[in-house]
């Protein structure tokens, strides 16, 4: 559910942004919520998240709350508003990964998505 939610954040940034704005790196301290001082040098696998993207996160979360049984199983109606948000997302997803939409599919938590593979290996042997 944290990826889906990620990935709709990121998604909404790019479907709301009409022209992405120009980016420096690095980027300037005042884009994350890091306080004065601390440095970050090399974060690897954790580090901060943009104010940016933790104001989208945090958003789509609210969203996700706000009628968790429709916005989180509802994703896999068809007619539900959940639905072409999440298909916009995997849209994104499969441009960015340069797949078709068939190749790309999104699960609603990490234990899903690894059981998913996990039963198709023993399912293949």
């Amino acid at each position: 559910m944290i990826l889906a939610t990620m990935l709709t954040s990121a998604a909404s940034l790019l479907l709301t942004t009409a022209t992405p704005p120009t980016r420096t790196l690095p980027a300037p301290r005042s884009d994350f919520y890091i306080n004065a001082s601390t440095t970050y040098f090399n974060p690897a696998t954790l580090g901060p998240c943009p104010k940016a993207v933790v104001e989208a996160t945090t958003a789509d979360w609210q969203y996700l709350e706000s009628n968790p049984a429709d916005h989180y199983f509802g994703m896999f109606q068809n007619d539900s508003p959940t639905t072409a948000r999440m298909e916009a997302v995997r849209q994104l997803a499969a441009d960015f990964f340069s797949v078709d939409l068939t190749e790309m599919a999104l699960m609603p938590s990490t234990t899903i998505a690894f059981n998913t593979v996990a039963t198709g290996m023993v399912q293949v042997g």
